[in-house]
């Protein structure tokens, strides 16, 4: 019984190893990527699913989202189990919020942006919660 576990356990390690190098390859070779990186951000997806997810909506690897795309983007947080709240600012160091810019998606976490932030100007501000 004992071995089967730790065979288990070191089959699941070796897949885990292999996924985390093709998200690693794949974001290595995907620029323009800040949407991606946002929706891995701010729900715990891993980089090879968020990518799916934008992928779906029109996306394409190495460009950014259009933001003629940025209404479905925001419906992919609903479909991976969170709600989105308009909000007027960032009010508190705590919780995630989605910052759309003119020309990036920022991930604020808990009083820091984790994937860069653009000098152009906020057009909405969104917290996210689980639904």
């Amino acid at each position: 019984m004992r071995n089967s576990h730790l065979a288990r356990v070191l089959a699941h390690r070796a897949a885990q190893k292999e996924t985390n190098a093709y998200s690693s390859a794949l974001a290595d070779i995907d620029g323009n990527s800040c949407s991606v990186h946002a929706l891995r951000l701010l729900t715990g997806l891993s980089y090879v699913e968020a990518h799916s997810a934008v992928k779906k909506i029109g996306r394409e690897t190495g460009r950014g989202l259009l933001s003629s795309k940025i209404d479905e983007y925001l419906k992919l947080f609903e479909e991976f189990g969170f709600k989105l709240i308009k909000v007027a600012c960032v009010p508190a160091m705590s919780g995630k919020y989605l910052i759309v810019q003119q020309d990036h998606l920022a991930a604020w976490v808990d009083g820091r942006v984790l994937n860069g932030y653009s000098r152009r100007g906020i057009e909405s501000i969104w917290r996210v919660e689980p639904a």
